[in-house]
């Protein structure tokens, strides 16, 4: 099935449904492997020499606006499509203004100093939606992982 067939049924569910349970996303393998490449990127890769830094940024985007949106529905606790929606585009929209912003990028980065991670603001044009629609799709059929 296409991408735009699967984006158009999501689209068109119930926006009121409240059989929609986000927290099942979280144990889907997609969001399992990013989880597992996002801290391996950002504890082991990052900084050791053993891939660019251009690569270790892009993998940590990847695999962030991948595990961000289920994570966040999950936290607020989101019952409806609508809601299951405005997390992936709030997650978007954080991703974005990071991206484009080095102030945002450097003050996000000061909270994480814990964490061993950082911010880095990238050129606009390198933002790419792409890893959220797969998120949309992990969110929308997490039952999809008992194959």
């Amino acid at each position: 099935m296409g991408s735009r067939v699967r984006f158009a049924r999501i689209m068109s569910a119930p926006l009121a449904s409240t059989s929609l349970r986000p927290e099942r996303a979280l144990l889907h393998p997609a969001w399992i492997a990013s989880l597992a490449l996002l801290v391996a990127n950002d504890h082991l890769f990052k900084g050791s020499g053993i891939l660019p830094a251009l690569v270790t940024g892009k993998l940590s985007d990847f695999a962030g606006m991948l595990v961000a949106p289920a994570l966040l529905a999950t936290l607020l606790r989101v019952r409806t499509t609508r809601g299951v929606l405005a997390a992936h585009i709030a997650v978007g929209f954080v991703f974005s203004l990071l991206e484009v912003s080095p102030v945002a990028a450097r003050r996000t980065s000061a909270t994480w100093v814990e964490t061993g991670s950082a911010v880095v603001a990238a050129a606009a044009g390198s933002i790419s939606p792409s890893p959220l629609a797969g998120a949309a799709r992990v969110d929308r059929d997490p039952g999809s992982c008992h194959h």
